[in-house]
């Protein structure tokens, strides 16, 4: 493998994490205008629609004949649509920390499923490095001093939703990947959560609601461009090529940068303070997946920093 094709998994990783984590502070503006349940039906329609132009210009191949698109089905249940309901009411229903912190554990649950259903062992370095990150991210989200609403059990149920369904995303992306490319699973997502999350807004909103607010509103109208195209297309691709092409540990361990990037762009953005707590969290969240992805051998035997069961 040459050393292009080597380190662009890496520049995708910290791509799709940049992007995910400068999101959050559009999205808190769209949700201004839009119920929760109405975002990501517009948003993941300017998705389908872009990803579907830029197929028909012939910027990328698809061939789905003879595979199995029930493994599809499954990768996109779990993300973008089980995950992005558990954590919009997981977040509602509890404080801001209680939310970032649990949040904050899909890597951990992530390597734990790997071992079960993919028998990837990450070496001993490696975990410690995972935990790392995690315990960074608790400390970037509870320096915050952001206290949120109040905690329900209901809540806290539909955050481990959000972590279950993060982490099964992961697994199943490392399923698929053996059968279709990157940009045929991103094709297939944008357009299931198009879909399914067009029939949740109109359901709730008992009509087209939803995209009115949406399509009468220049700002939420440009945003949710942005969200749809960046953040939806590009950031997924990103995501999955990532997913795709390094084992689960490194991979999964990128996304702890989320947190960092959303609390650095809330600073810029949306002018919120950041803590001196904070950068220390940052800054122990980048040496983790700094960690994971570069130092995480086998102090042993100097072996690869991943091991998959033959």
């Amino acid at each position: 493998m040459s050393n292009n094709k080597k380190i662009m998994p890496y520049i995708t990783g910290f791509l799709y994490s940049f992007i995910f984590g400068i999101s959050f502070a559009f999205t808190s503006e769209v949700l201004t205008v839009l119920h929760p349940l109405q975002l990501p039906a517009v948003r993941f329609l300017f998705a389908a629609l872009f990803i579907t132009l830029l197929y028909f210009f012939g910027a990328f191949k698809l061939n789905y004949k003879g595979k199995d698109l029930k493994l599809l089905i499954l990768l996109a249940m779990f993300e973008p649509l089980l995950y992005f309901i558990f954590e919009t009411y997981g977040v509602k229903l509890t404080t801001s920390s209680l939310s970032g912190t649990m949040i904050a554990t899909i890597p951990v649950v992530v390597c734990i499923l790997a071992v079960i259903f993919l028998r990837e062992r990450p070496s001993f370095l490696q975990w410690v490095f995972i935990v790392l990150s995690v315990i960074g991210s608790v400390i970037v989200v509870t320096g915050s001093g952001s206290s949120g609403g109040t905690s329900e059990t209901i809540g806290i149920l539909c955050l481990l939703g959000a972590v279950i369904s993060g982490a099964g995303y992961n697994i199943m992306n490392k399923i698929v990947c053996e059968k279709f490319t990157a940009i045929e699973v991103t094709f297939f997502m944008m357009w299931f959560a198009a879909i399914s999350f067009g029939i949740i807004s109109i359901f709730y909103s008992k009509g087209f609601g939803g995209y009115i607010a949406a399509f009468t509103n220049v700002k939420v109208l440009l945003i949710l461009m942005y969200l749809g195209t960046v953040s939806s297309v590009l950031a997924f691709f990103c995501y999955n090529f990532t997913l795709h092409n390094l084992p689960i540990a490194p991979a999964a361990a990128f996304a702890n940068l989320i947190t960092v990037i959303s609390v650095i762009a809330g600073v810029f953005v949306r002018k919120e303070p950041f803590t001196l707590i904070q950068m220390l969290g940052a800054a122990i969240i980048v040496a983790g997946v700094f960690g994971v992805n570069l130092l995480g051998k086998d102090e042993d035997n100097g072996g690869k920093s991943f091991e998959t069961d033959s």
